[in-house]
Order: C-alpha cells, then structure tokens, then sequence
C-alpha cells in the first residue's frame, strides 16, 4: 500500500469501521451512521483531520465539538478513528 492509499479517507471507509464497531460491541449505532451520511464531506473532514491527532484526548474533543448531538457515543467515534 502506497502513501496515498493509507491517507485517502472516504465515507465508505469511515462507515465500513463504524460496521466493525457496532459489531465488536454488540450495538446498533444507526443514530451515528445516519449524522455521517447526511454530511459525508464534513466527515471525512472530521476524520482526516482527527487521525492527525496523536493524542486520545485531542482526538476526543475534536469529536465532541463536531458532533455535539452525539456526545453519549463519542466514545464509538472514537473507535471508529482508531480503526482508521
């Protein structure tokens, strides 16, 4: 895999994580999928720039200030950036 190929995010790669997620944690997160598919570009924005943190805690508070409807589940989007 090139350099290009790991930096390139999109929707589908955030949601085939989120798949993962939901899966390993036995949990519907419908809510969080449907807040990422109705602004896909804002997301792989969201995501892009949340990899380049190197801290959890910096990763997290990005997190929360994008999404602030989704504070109960922050901690799934916070898997979900890990597995990106």
């Amino acid at each position: 895999m090139n350099n290009v190929e790991s930096t390139n995010l999109n929707i589908t790669s955030i949601m085939d994580a989120l798949s993962k997620v939901e899966k390993v944690n036995h949990i519907d997160l419908n809510v969080i999928k449907t807040s990422l598919l109705d602004a896909p570009v804002e997301a792989v924005k969201t995501f892009t720039s949340v990899k380049g943190e190197g801290s959890i805690d910096d990763r997290f508070k990005i997190l929360v200030s994008e999404y602030p409807n989704l504070t109960h589940q922050v901690n799934y989007l916070l898997e979900v950036s890990a597995l990106l």
